[in-house]
């Protein structure tokens, strides 16, 4: 491994496109990333002067490859090392294949940004060994931006579950209709901590029959009636009510079990409702594809959210469209009649 001071040496070849727009002196600035910062500095000015330098080094390397120039071995080893996603996009892309890179494509894989999980799924699918490529099994669909965009973790007003101590979120698995974490703790410990305050843990079946009883129940034609009048008994709003009862339905229509039963790693998934209304559904199971226990949250899709997200007034007008539509036809005789 070079030392640091090397390696700033490195960063700092030339003078690239960003430098001098935002006239940095980049020898200046290697010497005191040197003095003061490690690669592990977690300090806001030194994690701004080692973003300055790799983005040096990433304009520098584009213009020497447009020159036809190979990038040198130092340059390749600070890359798949950096934090700037261009630059560790770029050398996971163009350095030749070595232990080193299938290292850096294997951490690389978890990357918040979707770009350089890209080229690090490239890396292992082209040279990685067969566990290695069997875990790109779990890689989710989604959205592949071309300039680099970091996801976020869904926070807790959508997860709408507690997340599990110590649990790693795994972005390669996850997207925006399934949050994907992984522990080394059994899966039984998991969960045992899920079902905490009498709540179950089903299997596929037994949810289903679970989820098909609670709608049934949901779909009475006096349902909503009761529900109405319940609320003016209690002085409450009759259309809050009944927006809090379609919003309970929202995850009735969806199949928590369909993206984990007899697929290929997933080991005994058990399902573990968040609330009542099984808005949210944990899945838990030992998934040998990535070698750990998986803690996976299917999430309602945008566009189900957008409806769950539905105003009381709307809830009303909606409610009287459908009275009208039931109410009986009266046919009008013709006039003189």
């Amino acid at each position: 491994m070079l030392p640091i001071a090397q390696c700033m040496v490195v960063l700092a070849l030339g003078t690239s496109i960003r430098a001098q727009s935002e006239k940095v002196d980049l020898e200046a600035l290697r010497q005191k990333y040197a003095a003061s910062c490690t690669p592990s500095s977690t300090s806001e000015a030194c994690k701004q002067m080692r973003s300055k330098l790799e983005y040096a080094l990433y304009t520098k390397l584009l213009l020497s490859m447009e020159d036809g120039e190979t990038p040198p071995p130092s340059a390749i080893e600070v890359g798949l090392k950096a934090e700037t996603p261009q630059l560790r996009a770029l050398v996971l892309q163009v350095s030749p294949q070595s232990p080193a890179r299938m290292a850096a494509a294997v951490a690389s894989i978890d990357s918040p940004y979707a770009t350089v999980r890209q080229e690090a799924a490239n890396v292992i699918r082209s040279h990685g060994d067969d566990k290695q490529r069997r875990m790109l099994e779990r890689q989710s669909s989604g959205r592949r931006p071309d300039y680099p965009v970091a996801d976020a973790p869904p926070d807790a007003a959508r997860l709408k579950v507690k997340p599990y101590p110590g649990a790693t979120y795994r972005y390669f698995a996850s997207n925006d209709e399934q949050a994907y974490f992984s522990t080394a703790d059994a899966p039984d410990k998991v969960v045992a901590f899920y079902t905490q305050g009498g709540k179950k843990a089903y299997s596929a079946s037994e949810l289903k029959q679970a989820m098909k009883s609670r709608a049934m129940a949901a779909m009475d034609q006096n349902k909503m009636i009761q529900i109405m009048q319940e609320a003016q008994r209690k002085g409450q709003d009759p259309a809050q009510a009944m927006m809090a009862w379609q919003k309970s339905l929202a995850g009735l229509g969806a199949d928590p079990t369909r993206n984990f039963e007899e697929r290929e790693g997933v080991v005994s998934p058990r399902y573990i409702p968040g609330d009542d209304t099984f808005s949210r559904v944990v899945v838990v199971f030992r998934d040998d594809l990535v070698g750990a226990t998986a803690i996976v949250v299917p999430l309602p899709s945008p566009a189900t959210e957008a409806a769950m997200n539905v105003s009381g007034d709307e809830v009303m007008k909606t409610i009287a469209r459908q009275q009208f539509m039931t109410q009986p036809i009266i046919d009008t005789p013709p006039p003189g009649d």
